[in-house]
Parts: structure tokens; C-alpha cells; sequence
């Protein structure tokens, strides 16, 4: 059994057991829907937030698209490919720096971008729409300092390559 100091809050393992089977459930059932909901664009969840991020950032460099999409640049490339492909985005010169591109939304980009938005909150509704407001804002919160608590744990170290 580990143990703990005073700085170490109790962990009870029935409850850590209970809440990692229900952010899994839960998450199943998220993806499960946002696929559902995309099917008829023809686009991945991936592709879908990374146009999303491209139209909402304006235009991006591809490290930093992978940086906020917390993938390898290679995989965020892809991704590109994809979107440039679709007709979605574009590629041009970053003027801050010749050897880079930068990826920027179309007409037809931002458009479907849009449309990608107003399908997440329809599915995000489904989801959130059993709790109430003051509830959703504590669930927020909550989730958030547990997020920045994971992604401090999760950084890699320096030197080390992060999977994507």
C-alpha cells in the first residue's frame, strides 16, 4: 500500500477505480456521438478539430497546429493533407519566416467550420443538458484542474520526443 504525507491527499481506490470506469464509459459514448455526427461530413473527430482550431486561430504553422491539437507535427500534417485535400484549407508562405507554411481556412473551410460548430454543441447539449447550469460550471472546473494537473504529469521531459 503506497504511502502518504500530509501533502498527500487519501486516495480511496474504490472511488479512483469507479471514476476511471465512468471517464471511459463516458468518453466511449462522447466519441461514439461525435462520429455519429460527423458520418455524413465524410470527416475524422481529428480532421474536425483541426479545422476548427485553423478557422478559430487563423492562420497556423503546422508545429503549432500540433501543438494545440497535442499531436506530432508529422500526424498534424497529415491532417493537413487531408484538409487541403477536402478543400478546406490552404497552404501558404509564413511571411514572418520563408522555410515555413503557414495553413489557413477557404471560404468552403470556414464554412464547414461552422457547421462542425453548431454539431458540437447539438452533441454537447445531449450530453450536459441533464445538469444544471451551476452544476455544468462546477463539473467544468473541476475537470479543468484535473486536466492541468495531468497534462504537468504528462509533459515530457526535456529531450524526450512525444508520441503522436
Amino acid at each position: 500500500m503506497p504511502t502518504t504525507d500530509a501533502a498527500t491527499p487519501h486516495v480511496d481506490e474504490d472511488v479512483i477505480g469507479e471514476l476511471t470506469h465512468l471517464f471511459f464509459r463516458l468518453g466511449r459514448r462522447v466519441r461514439h456521438r461525435a462520429n455519429k455526427q460527423l458520418a455524413p461530413t465524410g470527416m475524422t473527430a481529428s480532421q474536425a478539430r483541426a479545422l476548427r482550431i485553423i478557422d478559430f486561430h487563423g492562420p497556423l504553422r503546422i508545429v503549432d497546429l500540433a501543438r494545440k491539437l497535442d499531436i506530432g507535427a508529422r500526424s498534424a500534417g497529415d491532417i493537413v493533407d487531408m484538409l487541403v485535400e477536402a478543400g478546406f484549407v490552404e497552404r501558404n508562405p509564413d511571411p514572418d519566416d520563408r522555410r515555413s507554411i503557414r495553413v489557413s481556412v477557404n471560404a468552403g473551410g470556414a464554412q464547414r467550420a461552422e457547421e462542425l460548430r453548431q454539431l458540437r454543441r447539438e452533441g454537447a447539449e445531449e450530453i450536459f443538458v441533464t445538469l444544471p447550469e451551476d452544476r455544468q460550471r462546477e463539473l467544468l472546473a473541476l475537470l479543468t484542474e484535473l486536466e492541468a494537473a495531468s497534462r504537468q504529469e504528462c509533459t515530457p521531459q526535456q529531450g524526450e520526443r512525444k508520441a503522436g
